[in-house]
């Protein structure tokens, strides 16, 4: 791994120098990876988690677009939904009793719902167009299914 020096002033130019990291280092932290990779977090390991992170990357870029009339209303609650999805499949994958997985796995297909509700709402109000709209639609109803058979198996 390698890491840049603070610039220090010569002249009229800047000088980087590049220092690398001792194998040592690297190694630990080739390992420390790996081992982070062999103790995932339950809902990492999830389909339905990481599709609602791609959907709630997408969904964050569609608010950003949302006009300055819409950006305040429209824009923070997609916001708020999209992120709402995979906050609450994590939160219910780190709970030890199905009463309370089903319960925020519930709230997460809420979540997804209120997304398909604004989805509509951008399209009608221009910020979304027919081809955006369906590809949104559909990856939203995948998560949907997916949870309800979350929900089911819990």
């Amino acid at each position: 791994m390698e890491r840049e020096k603070p610039p220090k002033p010569s002249g009229g130019s800047l000088e980087f120098r590049v220092e690398r990291e001792k194998p040592s280092k690297l190694k630990t932290l080739n390992s420390k990876l790996k081992l982070r990779r062999e103790q995932m977090f339950s809902f990492e390991k999830l389909d339905v988690w990481k599709k609602s992170v791609d959907l709630c990357e997408e969904l964050l870029i569609l608010a950003d677009r949302v006009g300055q009339s819409d950006r305040y209303s429209l824009g923070e609650q997609l916001r708020r939904a999209a992120i709402s999805v995979s906050n609450n499949i994590a939160e219910g994958g780190g709970r030890n009793y199905k009463k309370e997985k089903v319960y925020f796995y519930n709230i997460a297909r809420g979540s997804i719902y209120e997304i398909v509700n604004l989805l509509e709402i951008c399209k009608r109000r221009k910020h979304l167009d027919a081809v955006g709209h369906v590809d949104l639609y559909q990856k939203a109803e995948e998560i949907a299914k997916m949870l309800s058979g979350l929900i089911g198996s819990s």
